[in-house]
């Protein structure tokens, strides 16, 4: 499976859309976080914020920045990646290859995790690097929780931040995943992910809000970091694992000669 993980990556990674979109992403982090400063306030919702500063700043720039990667860029390179094959018919030809079915399916999966973890790293650095280019710098730093936190504390605080935020993205690409094997086209299979993911946080709202399960919503982060959201964990391995598995299954079932 590893060439298929390859050519994937390879094919990804030169086409004009993802660099496009990454590209798009980045100006967008960058303009998010000359926003924030000028204000030099965090939000976690309209009730409750904090003063910035070099050590808590990287988050709130993701926050703002999740809004377009959740509904533009992570949907459509998710969704063609997975349908690119199903929507040119090329899988007429890739399945007389000596694969198991399954790890087509897989590869691709791994394919935009891989890819996304590679953004997510360069993102949280670049955060750190702007957070100090902005705020003065300080010796300790504060989140919601109250707790102060020395410069390495904190920079080990907004790295989980972020791989929380990459846990939700591999959330979103479970999604895709089972919606893309059940939908012949892209634009389809995007439109339905999105209408899910709109959906799925004021559904988790309303009926999973006394156990603190917004798990569609950035501040969950920070509930999960300060102990507010020990759910979390067990709600995103399920879903994860469990959308993943469904779609190879799915996969491994439909026939895509014809």
């Amino acid at each position: 499976m590893k060439n298929l993980i390859g050519s994937e990556l390879y094919r990804m990674l030169h086409s004009t859309k993802t660099i496009a979109l990454f590209i798009i992403t980045m100006l967008i982090f960058a303009a998010d976080s000359m926003f924030i400063q000028t204000y030099h306030f965090g939000f976690y919702d309209p009730k409750h914020s904090i003063a910035l500063n070099a050590l808590n700043f990287s988050p709130f720039i993701l926050r703002d920045t999740d809004y377009f990667m959740f509904i533009i860029s992570c949907p459509i390179m998710f969704c063609d990646s997975l349908n690119y094959e199903n929507t040119c018919g090329a899988y007429r030809l890739v399945m007389m290859r000596g694969y198991h079915k399954s790890k087509y399916i897989l590869s691709k999966i791994i394919s935009c995790a891989i890819l996304f973890f590679i953004l997510t790293i360069f993102m949280f650095f670049l955060g750190a690097a702007l957070g100090f280019a902005y705020e003065s710098p300080i010796k300790t730093t504060t989140f919601f929780s109250g707790q102060h936190f020395n410069s390495l504390q904190a920079l080990i605080y907004d790295f989980k931040f972020y791989l929380i935020n990459y846990l939700l993205i591999l959330m979103l690409l479970g999604i895709c995943s089972l919606i893309s094997v059940l939908s012949p086209q892209v634009i389809i299979s995007y439109i339905i992910v999105c209408l899910i993911w709109v959906m799925l946080s004021p559904l988790s709202n309303l009926f999973l809000s006394s156990f603190n399960l917004d798990i569609f919503d950035t501040k969950t982060a920070f509930d999960v970091l300060d102990g507010k959201n020990a759910a979390f964990w067990i709600i995103a391995l399920f879903m994860t694992i469990g959308l993943f598995a469904l779609s190879s299954s799915i996969f491994k079932k439909k026939d895509y000669l014809y």
